[in-house]
């Protein structure tokens, strides 16, 4: 039995594993689990499906996965995968929860699509979903407390001018006063 899933705008079929030729330790990616109560895997949501993070920042995905009746499937073991780069993630997931694993972007800034990945086997069916990571890129502004220089514009430049024109006037009048007004005063006296 094969499960089609939609990622990215393509289509991709998961088949299982059984009908894969693939070595023990590929073959051991996604582990089974099989139980008698006639469930059947639906669907996986990853959670959260589109993140922004720094480079090296780290952030927590978490996935759920529900059967055809719109339950959660608790028993669920999930494999985490990194498909379109812009970062690392741990495979097997958290120590004390597979469905969370910690993700860790690179150091390069942009837009990866679809690129973290959770699957889990079920009962014969295979599941998965995508989240899209956006890695932001770093702007260096200078030594700390300093804010950044874009350089005056036409409107600074006009108050610039008008800010000295007007401490050169404050000053003629202040020279005048002292020196014209003052001696007007004495000789009045």
């Amino acid at each position: 039995m094969s499960r089609s899933n939609y990622f990215a705008g393509q289509n991709i079929i998961i088949l299982p594993l059984e009908t894969q030729d693939c070595t023990e330790d590929e073959c051991d990616e996604l582990k089974e689990i099989k139980d008698n109560t006639g469930r059947m895997l639906d669907r996986i949501e990853i959670d959260p499906n589109d993140i922004t993070v720094w480079p090296g920042g780290v952030k927590v995905f978490t996935a759920k996965g529900y059967d055809t009746e719109g339950k959660e499937i608790k028993e669920l073991v999930f494999s985490w995968y990194i498909v379109a780069g812009g970062g690392t993630i741990m495979k097997r997931g958290l120590i004390t929860n597979n469905h969370s694993s910690r993700f860790t972007a690179g150091r390069t800034p942009g837009v990866y699509y679809d690129t973290v990945m959770v699957a889990a086997y079920y009962n014969g069916n295979i599941a998965a979903d995508t989240a899209t990571v956006r890695v932001a890129r770093i702007i260096n502004y200078g030594a700390p407390g300093q804010l950044p220089s874009t350089g005056p514009n036409g409107l600074q430049m006009i108050f610039i001018i008008l800010t000295l024109m007007s401490a050169v006037a404050l000053a003629a009048v202040e020279h005048y006063e002292k020196t014209y007004l003052g001696k007007k005063q004495l000789a009045a006296k």
